[in-house]
């Protein structure tokens, strides 16, 4: 597998990041190696009986001594094969570049381009191919070797992507390698504690009933009061302290801005009144009275960065979780990780730094940094829920504030299979 450009190989991913380049160009080879070094990529010593066979073959240019990246000048082309074979009875290398700086439109870049097919056809590491010579064939209509050659092995014209594509290589492989040992998700799922919850089915919850299923996985939610008369109302926000927000509790309304049902920056009594009532009756206009539990009233969560948190289905994995900026940033930045539960603390946390919130906590214009652990702990409660509880379909916390005292979420959509 190879990220970054195409690939027809049919063998394994690379062990290590330990790479051979062969190049037919001096000054070739030495571009090459500055580029592998920028890249954490490997060039291990030519040596041994390797070195000694390579030696041997009269057809290359050689001063006593082989070098990774190999200098096959000379007629080295023409012995592809033989050098390909060499290389790979060394098991020093992980994976193998053939730089070509030559012609690939002409009579011998046929041939050349044939070896090469046969020598990716041999390897049992991944096999690249860097060609920088002449491109265009002197007659238009016909396929150059060098484009055949991609049928069969990943060929770049660009050493820097060349390289790129390398690098991905070897780090696919070394995160394949990290993850070896890593128990399947099913079966970390089962290790996630599971309390006895009596969920609804076929449904949004309600705030209280989305309350009980989030806390019983330490998923704060912001202090709450479920209001159902406007005195109630005013009596709640009383005990927070103004500005407050009051928004309708229904199951029949998922998307409470959508009819009106939320208010914001409410800062007296009265307006909690005519709030309170303005709420209601939009909620009347498309919900029956039955399936309204009443008026939600919340302090203002002003300090902090907007967060979302949500969890969905998915064929494959069962449910994955996102993460990203939240509140009106959702759709002006369109940046957001997704992870598959239950995963760690360091997976949480590499998805977090991931999106632009690692900035937004940490470069805060006139406000210190917001430490990032409470927020990872958040996001791995989330994940432990996702993955312990079949019954629910769709998790919406959005927005997560985070402050310095700790993430909260301030609004909970649940919907349950």
């Amino acid at each position: 597998m190879l990220a970054r450009g195409s690939a027809h190989a049919a063998y394994d991913s690379p062990d290590g990041n330990r790479v051979c380049v062969a190049s037919t160009s001096g000054g070739l080879a030495s571009l090459l190696a500055d580029m592998a070094a920028e890249r954490d990529l490997e060039l291990p010593d030519i040596a041994g009986e390797t070195e000694e066979t390579l030696l041997e073959m009269e057809e290359l240019l050689t001063f006593g001594e082989f070098h990774n990246p190999a200098d096959i000048r000379g007629y080295g082309a023409e012995v592809l094969p033989e050098i390909a074979e060499t290389l790979f009875a060394d098991d020093s290398f992980d994976a193998y570049v053939f730089a070509i700086g030559l012609s690939g439109v002409d009579d011998r870049a046929k041939a050349v381009a044939s070896d090469l097919q046969s020598v990716a056809a041999e390897a049992d590491a991944p096999v690249v191919v860097l060609w920088t010579g002449r491109k265009e064939p002197d007659d238009p209509t016909e396929r150059p070797p060098y484009a055949k050659l991609r049928k069969h092995v990943p060929v770049y014209e660009d050493p820097a992507k060349c390289m790129d594509a390398v690098a991905s290589l070897t780090d696919f492989a070394s995160g394949l390698e990290t993850r070896a040992d890593r128990p399947a998700r099913t079966d970390l799922a089962e290790l996630v504690p599971s309390p006895t919850l009596d969920l609804p089915t076929g449904r949004v919850l309600t705030w209280s009933e989305a309350a009980n299923l989030l806390s019983a996985f330490d998923v704060p939610l912001v202090d709450t009061q479920l209001a159902t008369s406007r005195e109630t109302a005013v009596d709640a926000a009383g005990e927070f302290g103004y500005p407050v927000v009051l928004k309708i509790d229904s199951p029949e309304i998922p998307h409470r801005t959508d009819i009106g049902g939320v208010a914001v920056g409410v800062e007296t009594p009265e307006e909690v009144r005519t709030a309170y009532d303005d709420i209601v009756a939009a909620a009347r206009e498309v919900a029956d009275e039955r399936d309204i539990e009443g008026v939600l009233v919340q302090p203002m969560v002003e300090e902090g960065v907007e967060a979302l948190v949500g969890a969905s289905p998915d064929d494959v994995f069962g449910s994955l979780v996102t993460v990203g900026p939240g509140g009106v940033l959702v759709e002006a930045m369109d940046d957001s990780e997704v992870l598959v539960p239950p995963f760690s603390a360091a997976e949480a946390r590499e998805a977090i730094e991931e999106t632009m919130l690692d900035t937004l906590l940490t470069n805060r214009r006139g406000g210190d940094a917001i430490p990032l652990d409470p927020f990872v702990e958040f996001l791995v409660n989330v994940g432990n829920l996702t993955a312990a509880v079949d019954d629910v379909a769709e998790l919406d916390l959005n927005p997560v504030m985070v402050t310095e005292n700790g993430p909260v979420a301030v609004d909970a959509l649940v919907r349950t299979e």
